[in-house]
C-alpha cells in the first residue's frame, strides 16, 4: 500500500497535480495521501471512460440496469444509498415486492413472466409487504429459504420490469396517472404519436435505447416524479423535423446525459456514473448509423 501511496506522490509531482515543495515533511506527506485520495474519487471521467469501454464490449439490453440495482439470485431487502430502510422483499433487479408489486394478480404476472413451477409460484404470493428489518424476519423466519433464481429467469425478471417501468415513464410523461407529483405539467407532456417517435426501430425492442434508459429511471419511482418528470420531458422535446430517429435519440440522450451529470436525477455515485458511461456508449454506436 505504502509503496503504492509513493509511486501516485511520484505521478502527482511530476504531473502537476501536487506542487513538489508541499512534500516536505510527514505532516505534509500525510496531506498530501489525502489530496490524492480525494483526487482519485473525483475523478469521474476516467471511471466514466472506462464503464462506457465495457458496455461498447457489453450493448446486451438490460446491463445498465443489471449493474445499477445489482444482480441478485436471491431474494433480499436492500437499503437505500443513504441508508434508507424502506424497501420490501426484493426479487433480482429491484422488483420490490412490497412497492408496485403487492397485490396477488401483480405476483401472479411476475410468476407467468419467469414461467414459475408450483412451489416458486406459492412462494411469490405469500410474500409479505412488510418493509425493513420485518422483511428481513421474515426471510429469516422462512429459514433464508429464498428461491434461487437462474439467469433465464434473471432476464425474464428484467423483461418484466422492463415493460412495467416504460409504462410507468409513458404515463407520467403522457399525463395521465392521477397524481400531480407525478405527471408532467400539460405544456410539456408528449402525445402517443411523440412518444412512440422515441423509439429507433419498432421492429428491434433492443436498440430503442430511450426506451430502456427511461424505464431505467422509472425503475425508481421518486427519480421520475416530484418534478423531474419535466426536466425528463423537456429533454426529449426536439425541434427539427429532418433529423433522422437515430440523431433524434442522440440529441434526446445527450440532453438527459446533462440532466444525470447536473444531479438533478439523485442517485448514487456509482449509479450516476453507470447511466453516463451507458449513454456514451449508446452515443458512440448511434453515431455510426
Amino acid at each position: 500500500m505504502k509503496l503504492i501511496i509513493s509511486m501516485l506522490l511520484i505521478v502527482a509531482v511530476s504531473t502537476g497535480l501536487i506542487e513538489s515543495r508541499n512534500v516536505t515533511n510527514g505532516a505534509d506527506l500525510l496531506n498530501n495521501q489525502k489530496d490524492i485520495t480525494n483526487l482519485l474519487k473525483g475523478n469521474d471521467s476516467t471511471l466514466i471512460y472506462k464503464r462506457e469501454l465495457y458496455y461498447l464490449e457489453h450493448p446486451e439490453k438490460g446491463n445498465l440496469t443489471s449493474d445499477r440495482e445489482g444482480a441478485h439470485v436471491k431474494a433480499k431487502v436492500p437499503k437505500g444509498r443513504k441508508g434508507e430502510d424502506n424497501s420490501g422483499i426484493t426479487l433480482g433487479l429491484g422488483i420490490d415486492l412490497a412497492a408496485g408489486f403487492s397485490k396477488p394478480k401483480d405476483r401472479q404476472k411476475i410468476a407467468d413472466a419467469i414461467n414459475a413451477d408450483e412451489d416458486l409460484r406459492d412462494w411469490i404470493l405469500r410474500v409479505p409487504t412488510t418493509r425493513g428489518e420485518k422483511a428481513r424476519s421474515w426471510l429469516k423466519r422462512e429459514g433464508n429459504q429464498s428461491p434461487v433464481f437462474n439467469k433465464t429467469q434473471m432476464k425474464q425478471l428484467y423483461e418484466f420490469g422492463y415493460e412495467f417501468f416504460l409504462k410507468r415513464a409513458k404515463k407520467r410523461l403522457l399525463g395521465i396517472t392521477g397524481y400531480p407529483i407525478a405527471d408532467v405539467i400539460p405544456e410539456l407532456r408528449l402525445t402517443e404519436a411523440e412518444f412512440d417517435d422515441l423509439a429507433l426501430n419498432i421492429e428491434d425492442s433492443n436498440q430503442d435505447y430511450l426506451y430502456e434508459l427511461l424505464a431505467d429511471l422509472a425503475w425508481n419511482s421518486g427519480q421520475f416524479a416530484r418534478g423531474r418528470q419535466n426536466r425528463i420531458a423537456r429533454a426529449l422535446k426536439v425541434k427539427g423535423d429532418t433529423l433522422s430517429r437515430a440523431d433524434k435519440q442522440i440529441v434526446r440522450l445527450k440532453a438527459l446525459r446533462v440532466l444525470i451529470y447536473n444531479k438533478k436525477i439523485p442517485t448514487s455515485r456509482s449509479g450516476r456514473i453507470n447511466r453516463l458511461a451507458w449513454i456514451d456508449s449508446k452515443v458512440d454506436i448511434l453515431s455510426q448509423y
